[in-house]
């Protein structure tokens, strides 16, 4: 197992107590020696432990979806548009110091 890779299912295995024995070896390993982790794995089973406040599901409205997914594209969309006014300067940038760089080897070339 990866130093920071644990999957999601083992740990969803492992807070209800549903590990097999090879399983709990595994998380022993990742453990062992980092009490962060332990602290982790301890903290994720008591998320599991304790029942939820609410009973009822957190539900939202057709139109709230819809207003958080309109949010959601007009940031991605700003996002795309920053993205790409840095890339048009970068390419004016790289074209400069392609023609400095020219420039001054002609330069030397002509002046020996």
């Amino acid at each position: 197992m990866a130093s920071d890779d644990v999957p999601l299912p083992l740990l969803e295995r492992y807070a209800m107590g549903q590990c097999t024995p090879q399983e709990l070896a595994e998380l022993e390993v990742w453990v062992d020696g980092r009490p962060e982790r332990r602290l982790f794995l301890e903290r994720f089973q008591l998320l599991f432990a304790q029942p939820p406040e609410s009973e009822a599901p957190l539900t939202f409205t057709e139109g709230e979806i819809e207003q958080a997914w309109g949010r959601l594209a007009e940031r991605m969309s700003a996002s795309a548009t920053e993205d790409r006014a840095r890339a048009v300067w970068r390419r004016r940038a790289a074209a400069v110091v392609a023609c400095v760089v020219a420039a001054a080897v002609i330069w030397y070339v002509l002046a020996r």
